[in-house]
């Protein structure tokens, strides 16, 4: 009795509770853990790029005008709108709507398993979708899945709850939570589906159990519910049957990460909703069934006021996981209804069935089934004697089990989305872009995710996306005359291509508008992008038009510059690409080096670049060619600002003696104002 912890008196099952809101407390603390660790250094997608770009008008009304003339209501896409107004546009931002409904979405999932199982059933539901690969996935990614999911599971939890126990804030949220998942996907169509055949039948049972009346008119409430629902969607209705008819039949079959309803699918389709371990999640869910079926089988069950109500819900919950999934594989025979992001919303139920299916193989000492001794609690005077949770109520089948399942899912992760290196090709470009540099991006539907990578590091450049004036995979559509205006006006174009046809790329290769292409780079796509779609890489070409007939300046009898392409004005620490274009009267004998530098108003060498010029050798240079040359000055933090001169030598290096340019060492050929 001395070595007893002395506690204040407290009721033994608020001390279970306190014990399970921990452990619900730590699995939300690691559902945070696995949707925020490393989300800012992904690249956007495709359809996240959309989103920014449906997103990106300074008023909302040019927000709703985009998505109308696409396929999407507009609540998540308002939201966004509004976030990015206060967070910004740092990926963390952009995907902090989604995390904070993915961390809810765990929460309200334990509450459907508690409700409507156990407690227990309701903390593996929740560690189960707090690390569930495409449970995390939806809740990091730029998208309205994550929040559809959401508001999916609030409805059920609210109609659920109403059935139990009506009252009129249930009723008010069932409403809110249906309202809020049809302005979001509409596939809320299909658990609504559930939910009116679910209703149906427990209208059915209030009228042929002789309940009295005043039980009877929840039922009608819940009619009154879906009819309200209705009304409040009727703005949105209007749009779908004027403007979104059309692109909303062509449906989902053609899209990339769609599945065919064949048994071919079953196996991928088990790895994309429930992991790679998803055999051993669908044997607890299997269980789970089967304890349902079997209980309701039993008259002392159906009689028994607990279970009475208890085992609709259950089945309710079985038939918006698992029979839904099924249904929707029936479909896509039809309609191809068969994707990540379409099925997701299912996975909360299934979790809350596999949860459950992991708490039936709890021995009824581990579950606390004995309600004479819920706590082991002796009585010390005015306190409580409180035995501490021993190592041996830890280690339960259901907790090695879905502990082992937790420790493989994390660390062989599925992939729900591949991801082209967009941001990596945007760090290519942006290591070699000069201010006013005209960025074209010939992408395909990736344009919005390139797009934005590029803003994320060069946020003043001026950017085209070609994609809206284009077939992706063909140039029957000419593209030139549209763009011509802006390549007339530049004299540096970046083209940045990949599976679009090139014909930017291409017109600007064979010299259109007097451009030549000065710098080339190409990055490898990732192996998913490379098998679903066939190209390879990624091309980044800087094109530069050169000024023949200007200004040009004679380096002794041999080199002559003909045009130099150079900033006027820069910030300190900035680095500036100094273009320049050579030409040579006769091949020469040595191989030449240029020097540029930058001089104060004293004369004072400030910063300077030396180096050959062009990646040839000047003693392979041939006369009446063109030579492009490229020195990048890097100037320092500290340099004072005021006025420099850019001026530029040539020089062997054998002897360090500059070519004269007109009775000088060098030639100045401009200023630029250091600010």
């Amino acid at each position: 009795m001395g070595a007893a912890l002395s506690i204040p008196r407290l009721n033994p099952h608020m001390t279970q509770h306190a014990r399970h809101l921990s452990i619900l407390v730590l699995i939300l603390l690691l559902a945070a853990a696995t949707r925020i660790t490393n989300v800012g250094s992904w690249p956007l997608w495709t359809d996240e790029g959309w989103s920014i770009w449906a997103t990106d008008g300074s008023q909302l009304d040019v927000v709703f005008d985009n998505l109308a003339h696409d396929r999407h209501p507009p609540l998540y896409f308002a939201a966004l709108w509004g976030w990015r107004s206060l967070a910004g546009d740092s990926p963390l931002a952009l995907r902090y709507i989604s995390i904070a409904a993915g961390l809810l979405t765990v929460a309200v999932a334990y509450r459907i398993g508690a409700d409507v199982f156990s407690r227990r059933a309701g903390l593996y539901a929740a560690l189960l979708l707090a690390v569930l690969p495409i449970a995390v996935y939806y809740s990091q990614e730029v998208r309205h899945y994550g929040a559809f999911v959401l508001f999916v599971l609030l409805s059920w939890l609210c109609f659920l709850r109403f059935q139990k126990y009506p009252t009129f804030g249930k009723w008010l949220g069932y409403i809110l939570g249906l309202t809020a998942a049809f302005y979001t996907l509409y596939f809320a169509v299909l658990p609504l589906a559930v939910q009116v055949v679910v209703g149906l039948v427990w209208g059915w049972r209030l009228r042929n159990t002789g309940t009295h009346p005043r039980y009877k008119k929840p039922f009608f409430w819940l009619i009154g519910a879906w009819v309200v629902t209705a009304v409040l969607y009727l703005p949105w209705l209007w749009v779908i049957a004027t403007i979104q008819f059309p692109t909303l039949t062509t449906g989902i079959g053609n899209l990339p990460g769609t599945y065919a309803a064949t048994l071919a699918n079953i196996p991928p389709l088990g790895e994309l909703l429930l992991s790679t371990q998803w055999a051993l999640l669908l044997g607890l869910g299997a269980l789970a069934v089967w304890a349902i079926y079997n209980t309701s089988t039993q008259p002392e069950f159906r009689r028994d006021g607990i279970h009475a109500v208890r085992l609709p819900q259950q089945g309710a919950v079985v038939l918006g996981g698992v029979g839904l999934l099924v249904a929707m594989f029936i479909l896509s025979y039809r309609f191809n209804l068969l994707s990540g992001r379409t099925l997701v919303f299912l996975v909360p139920m299934l979790v809350v069935v596999c949860g459950y299916g992991a708490s039936l193989l709890e021995t009824p000492r581990h579950e606390g089934w004995r309600r004479t001794e819920p706590a082991k609690v002796a009585d010390v005077g005015e306190g409580v004697r409180v035995q501490p949770l021993s190592p041996s109520r830890l280690v339960t089948p259901a907790n090695l089990l879905l502990g082992a399942w937790l420790l493989v899912t994390l660390a062989s992760p599925t992939v729900i989305q591949p991801r082209i290196d967009s941001d990596t090709a945007a760090g290519i470009v942006a290591e070699d872009y000069a201010a006013g540099d005209l960025i074209v991006l010939e992408t395909g539907w990736d344009d919005n995710a390139f797009a934005y990578q590029l803003r994320r590091v060069l946020p003043e450049a001026e950017i085209v996306r070609t994609i809206t004036r284009a077939d992706i995979y063909s140039d029957q559509k000419d593209l030139l005359p549209a763009l011509m205006p802006q390549l007339d006006s530049h004299r540096r174009v970046w083209v940045v291509q990949w599976l679009q046809a090139p014909q930017i790329m291409n017109a600007l290769d064979s010299g259109t508008a007097g451009y030549q292409p000065v710098i080339r780079r190409e990055l490898p796509v990732n192996a998913d992008y490379r098998q679903r779609f066939g190209d390879s890489v990624i091309q980044m070409v800087l094109y530069e038009k050169p000024i023949l007939d200007a200004q040009s300046w004679q380096f002794g009898d041999l080199f002559t510059l003909r045009d130099a392409l150079a900033p006027t004005q820069a910030h300190t620490g900035e680095r500036l690409p100094i273009d320049l274009w050579w030409s040579v009267t006769a091949q020469p004998t040595l191989d030449y080096s240029v020097g540029v530098f930058l001089l104060d108003s004293s004369g004072a060498v400030r910063v300077d670049h030396n180096g050959a010029p062009s990646d040839k050798p000047t003693t392979i240079w041939t006369a009446d060619d063109l030579y492009f040359d490229r020195h990048t000055l890097t100037l320092p933090p500290d340099l004072p600002a005021g006025r420099y001169s850019l001026v530029v030598k040539v020089y062997w290096y054998g002897d360090n003696e500059a070519l004269p340019v007109d009775g000088q060492p060098f030639a100045t050929i401009g200023e630029i104002e250091v600010q």
